[in-house]
């Protein structure tokens, strides 16, 4: 879906600010469930460049950086994370205000 249009159905406003940043840099979006967002990139090779999106709330202050993943997850969604990221997908997790 084109990144305007997607823009334009999306519920959080955490969510739409992401898929306006990204689609600054030409990326494409597909609204996923969890995580969020697949935002690609077609190549001039032909192949396809990507990667996952979760975007959540900013945690308190007292999250360590290194556990937030695990910490901000429900345990559906950590198992989901750990799957994707042994299949070696890029997922990110991006914390808004």
């Amino acid at each position: 879906m084109e990144t305007s249009a997607m823009i334009k159905i999306l519920r959080y406003r955490r969510e739409r600010e992401v898929v306006e940043e990204f689609g600054k840099e030409n990326w494409q979006c597909i609204k996923s469930g969890f995580p969020d967002f697949l935002f690609y990139k077609n190549l001039p090779d032909g192949k396809v460049e990507g990667f996952f999106v979760e975007v959540k709330k900013r945690p308190s202050a007292y999250f360590c950086q290194h556990c937030l993943p695990e910490l901000s997850l429900d345990p559906r969604q950590v198992e989901y994370y750990k799957v994707l990221k042994g299949m070696g997908f890029e997922v990110k997790i991006i914390y808004k205000d």
